[in-house]
């Protein structure tokens, strides 16, 4: 077996039978013309019609499906995560409040800050892989809230039932933790 495929295509033979492989390094179509040969004297070959070959480029997905809530005054930190294409990934998103971004560290990303505020946000995700041409994807609009704090508790002693009746003073203690 023989082939017009680039190169760095390689065409093995097993028990006559061909097979075409090698590693993509670009998406695209080309046109493949194959010949075999046999082993005769003298040999007898025959070629294909030339067949189309199609590289269709891998699939960049992002596996981030949602945003985790936060909370004002502490820190935020939602990782984010993509699939296929040609890693390492450049991630940027669009909607952010003020005290967020993004960032990119060797390929990964992540949502990172200090809430200041609690609100809800409306966050849309853009990942790059490293291929070339470079493939792009886009999530949906992923809310991003932020909650206050939880309310203290407070404790009165004594207990409001135990005061049943107040005569001249009562000292109360009001606590908040």
């Amino acid at each position: 077996w023989s082939s017009d495929v680039c190169s760095s295509d390689l065409v093995t033979n097993s028990n006559g039978a061909g097979t075409i492989i090698g590693t993509p390094t670009a998406a695209g179509t080309s046109s493949v013309t194959l010949t075999v040969t046999d082993s005769s004297n003298p040999t007898l070959s025959v070629s294909s019609s030339p067949l189309p070959l199609t590289i269709i480029p891998p699939t960049l997905v992002i596996t981030t499906n949602s945003l985790a809530s936060g909370v004002v005054n502490t820190p935020y930190n939602q990782p984010l995560n993509a699939s296929g294409g040609t890693p390492p990934y450049t991630w940027n998103a669009a909607g952010l409040p003020g005290w967020a971004q993004v960032t990119n560290s060797n390929g990964a990303g992540a949502i990172t800050g200090n809430p200041t505020a609690a609100g809800t946000s409306s966050v849309t995700l853009t990942v790059m892989d490293s291929s070339s041409p470079q493939l792009t994807m886009t999530s949906p609009a992923y809310p991003l809230v932020i909650n206050s704090p939880s309310a203290p508790s407070l404790q009165i002693a004594p207990s409001l039932t135990q005061i049943t009746a107040i005569t001249n003073s009562v000292s109360v203690t009001v606590t908040l933790s």
